[in-house]
């Protein structure tokens, strides 16, 4: 569960171009659309490095776009209604 109490969801589909989608949506404070395809840059984290408590190394999402590509997919980055993010990987099919 998040912070807020709402669980995260974790979601499968079949995408455009018979693509499979696998989602995962959060309530978090959201990323800034400015922000969205830089959170998958290595060693990039939102914020200001003096003031942030959250710990990382800005490569978690960087490595996930990285086995997407090595496997001809695709990671996005996008808001949810209602506030949050929505993780986005969408898998071409053998």
């Amino acid at each position: 569960m998040e912070p807020g109490g709402e669980p995260i969801l974790v979601r499968t589909r079949q995408g455009p171009r018979r693509q499979i989608l696998l989602e995962v949506l959060d309530r978090g404070p959201g990323i800034a659309p400015e922000e969205r395809e830089r959170v998958l840059d290595a060693f990039y984290r939102i914020g200001d490095e003096a003031t942030r408590s959250q710990p990382g190394t800005g490569l978690g999402l960087n490595l996930c776009a990285g086995s997407m590509l090595a496997m001809r997919g695709s990671l996005r980055v996008l808001g949810r209604e209602g506030g949050g993010t929505i993780f986005r990987a969408a898998f071409k099919r053998a």
